[in-house]
């Protein structure tokens, strides 16, 4: 695993981000052990979402092409495995960028959320070469990491898993380290996930920052990112973006992934 710290980093004074959140990820595990080759289409079914314009929908229909080569497109999002849009007019070309009312018509959604970058459409050579995935060990990360492993496998791409220790801050906004604890319990989930992919090609990052900076960060050099929903906090079965989400969708760099 290899460790590195953060970049400079917006200061937020008094706030306290080491997590606390129920650990699932070692038995969220075994399923991802069962994955292989063969495994069956991934997305079959998706439905673009949004009065988007005509560039935002091809957009949408290019992301939706690369993660499901024989999806069809369906009429009703209640249809779908899989609902993707385009960006917001107006945003930077090759960012993803969602405008409020955009991110609430994907809150709540009962499949996984895609969303494209401007300009994908017109990019001839895109394809799914390096695929990053947000670990944090929660059940959602292993939920994510099992979606990017089949991505992975269907696309022969890489994969590369990040750990991120989130900092605090002092109240005249001094960054103190991160949690020791959280350090080696993300250093032992990247550790346990990487030795049961040794099939694939995978590298694993633990960095200690804000994760919205260091994941936008990364993400420069990724095709595609996954992050898994906070659906613990959203009802059964329905996506959940959270504050990091949200972050993520107005700013990332790369196609994003929302399982």
């Amino acid at each position: 695993v290899h460790v590195c710290g953060a970049p400079r980093m917006e200061a937020r004074p008094g706030v306290s981000t080491v997590s606390r959140m129920h650990d699932n990820f070692d038995a969220g595990l075994k399923a991802i052990d069962e994955l292989d080759g063969a495994t069956p289409l991934l997305f079959s079914r998706f439905y673009v979402a949004g009065d988007l314009s005509r560039e935002s929908r091809r957009d949408a229909l290019a992301l939706a092409a690369a993660l499901g080569h024989r999806a069809a497109a369906v009429t009703a999002p209640e249809r779908a495995d899989l609902i993707v849009t385009g960006s917001t007019p107006g945003g930077a070309p090759g960012r993803v960028t969602l405008d409020p009312s955009a991110l609430s018509e994907l809150e709540g959604a009962r499949a996984t959320v895609a969303v494209a970058p401007r300009g994908l459409a017109d990019r001839d050579d895109y394809e799914l070469r390096q695929i990053d995935v947000g670990i944090d060990g929660s059940r959602e990360a292993t939920a994510a990491l099992g979606t990017a492993v089949r991505l992975a496998l269907a696309h022969a791409a890489r994969l590369r898993l990040i750990g991120i220790a989130e900092i605090a801050f002092d109240l005249d906004g001094t960054p103190r380290d991160a949690d020791t604890r959280e350090l080696k319990r993300l250093a032992r989930h990247l550790e346990q996930a990487a030795d049961r992919l040794a099939g694939l090609s995978v590298a694993a990052e633990l960095r200690e920052g804000l994760p919205d900076q260091i994941l936008l960060g990364l993400a420069r050099e990724a095709d595609l990112l996954v992050l898994g929903s906070r659906a613990t906090y959203g009802g059964a079965g329905e996506v959940a973006l959270g504050d990091l989400g949200k972050r993520i969708l107005r700013r990332a760099s790369c196609a994003t992934l929302i399982v």
